[in-house]
């Protein structure tokens, strides 16, 4: 992704210096836009989601953290929270070196945001800028911190964008989205099937790891608090969004057999549940259409995204699982793969 508006970041400061949205406010989240998408995009490359599902979001408390084209607030990711104070403040340099690494001058810039008058005892420790350098650019510096669980991105799955975002509105925070007619940044995406495939494979691993996890949208999210229960849903949404390739790959088996074998799946035209299962399909056809067209694309769009849909259940979200499953079992952890954008 690269910067295709400067003013994007002016645009983000309208949201954040709002005297009635600010003090919630963790981020503001622009949408993916790419420039090597093909007309007909028959890899549905173009993540139409960012033009209905974090429209939808929007509308509650806000849209997913989405890995990049956004603006935090810096003490967010520090663990403070809306109305509150942050880890990083009223606390002592021993115990901020505990929390945040054993750099002096990374810890008092932390207090420096709450108070400009430092004691002179706890300037006379601050270590030479090359020591500090040193320190912050080990290998080792998280270790025995609390970076990664409770600041910073958090580590535990390859989506970290999306168990971040989770997190802070977990914490209380809201996010906002702007749609701006100029796409405020621009990147490319994957162009053939193998990448595309890579892709969907880690992104459905993450968000299934997430799903099965202690950190379960529908258990954690509504336990922090019952009114976020919409919330919690649409994160649910996303999380066992692999789960879909289930029924697909149940379909694509027994239906099969059931012809072999002579033995009616569905009912008879003549039989009244007819009806039922007719009423189910074409709604889901019809809200899929919908959805398509108020985004501005046309029917070429629905049909590829049906048939993208069937592909990817059978490929990149059955390996997902498959990968999670083992993971669950001990036999190996979800890798996070590179996608190669290049060609």
């Amino acid at each position: 992704m690269y910067s295709n508006d400067p003013s994007s970041a002016r645009q983000a400061m309208c949201f954040h210096l709002d005297s009635k949205l600010s003090p919630s406010l963790a981020f503001v989240q622009f949408p993916q836009e790419f420039y090597n998408i093909s007309k007909n995009d028959i890899y549905c490359a173009e993540l139409r989601q960012f033009k209905t599902f974090w429209l939808g979001l929007d509308g509650l408390r806000g849209p997913v953290l989405s890995g990049t084209n956004y603006f935090v607030k810096r003490c967010t990711l520090y663990g403070a929270r809306p109305g509150g104070t942050s880890n990083s403040e009223e606390k002592e340099i021993s115990r901020l070196k505990h929390e945040f690494g054993n750099s002096d001058k990374f810890c008092l810039s932390l207090v420096e945001k709450s108070s400009h008058d430092f004691d002179e005892k706890i300037t006379t420790y601050v270590s030479p800028q090359k020591e500090n350098t040193l320190t912050l650019a080990s290998c080792d510096y998280e270790n025995g911190t609390q970076w990664g669980g409770q600041i910073g991105y958090l580590y535990g799955s390859v989506v970290e964008d999306y168990f971040t975002g989770f997190h802070l509105h977990c914490r209380g925070w809201v996010s906002t989205y702007c749609f701006p007619s100029k796409p405020a940044f621009v990147g490319n995406v994957p162009i053939n099937f193998n990448d595309t495939l890579v892709q969907k494979k880690r992104w459905n691993a993450g968000l299934l790891e997430v799903a099965l996890s202690s950190h379960c949208p529908l258990i954690f999210g509504i336990s922090k608090n019952f009114n976020w229960a919409l919330q919690s849903m649409c994160y649910a949404w996303l999380a066992f969004w692999p789960v879909f390739s289930f029924p697909l790959l149940c379909y694509g088996i027994f239906s099969q057999l059931c012809f072999l074998n002579g033995i009616s799946l569905f009912p008879e035209v003549t039989s009244p549940w007819f009806g039922a299962f007719v009423v189910v399909f074409l709604s889901s056809c019809i809200q899929h259409l919908r959805e398509v067209f108020r985004s501005g694309r046309n029917l070429t769009t629905w049909c590829n995204e049906q048939r993208f849909w069937m592909m990817i259940g059978l490929t990149g979200q059955l390996f997902a699982i498959i990968d999670v499953f083992l993971k669950l079992v001990g036999i190996s952890a979800v890798n996070f793969d590179l996608t190669n954008k290049t060609g």
